[in-house]
């Protein structure tokens, strides 16, 4: 039996929303009264769970086109707003940042962000950055518009607050190192 347990952590009570079609490696966001999962089929599906009146998913956003893969799970970026990255194959300079309008169920916006590999919420916006030896971030606002200078993107990004990153010039290391670092706000 497929399910999906959910658990109020304020009463502790549980319940099971069956007919869930996850593996442990599907991409997946709960938010507040919603479940979103991102479903691999001849392309892939986010679908849409409403945790307070279990029953059938709604399929928010469909790409059809099978070569590309989702490899990051969704992130808020937005009140109505999912994003995530997805690349043709294993190809990283393909990676590209989607914004689903999870209300009108249909693509907001898809911006090229080659190299990154991490998404962090950014209030209605988000930071695309890596992890990688290679820094590169890209911050895009509600519109998808980039708020980054292109001289700036070469940097590590990393979230303070919903409005503001901090932009460091390497990763991080384990030993003492002079790294430069900027700010800015979306």
């Amino acid at each position: 039996d497929q399910g999906m347990r959910v658990v109020d952590v304020a009463s502790g009570k549980q319940k099971t929303v069956t007919g869930v079609e996850v593996d442990s490696d599907t991409p997946i966001l709960a938010a507040g009264d919603k479940a979103y999962l991102v479903v691999v089929s001849n392309g892939y599906q986010v679908r849409e769970y409403d945790l307070t009146k279990p029953g059938r998913a709604r399929v928010v956003f469909t790409e059809a086109n099978s070569a590309r893969k989702v490899t990051t799970s969704p992130v808020l970026c937005g009140e109505n707003r999912l994003c995530f990255l997805e690349h043709n194959g294993s190809d990283a300079k393909t990676t590209q940042v989607v914004a689903v309008d999870t209300e009108a169920g249909k693509l907001a916006w898809r911006k090229p962000a080659p190299g990154v590999n991490w998404l962090e919420p950014m209030g209605t916006g988000v930071l695309a950055t890596t992890d990688g030896s290679t820094p590169v971030s890209q911050l895009f606002d509600a519109d998808g518009k980039q708020v980054i200078p292109d001289d700036a993107k070469a940097t590590v990004g990393v979230r303070v607050n919903p409005s503001s990153s901090l932009l460091f010039s390497r990763q991080f290391s384990t030993y003492a190192d002079d790294v430069a670092v900027d700010g800015i706000t979306i």
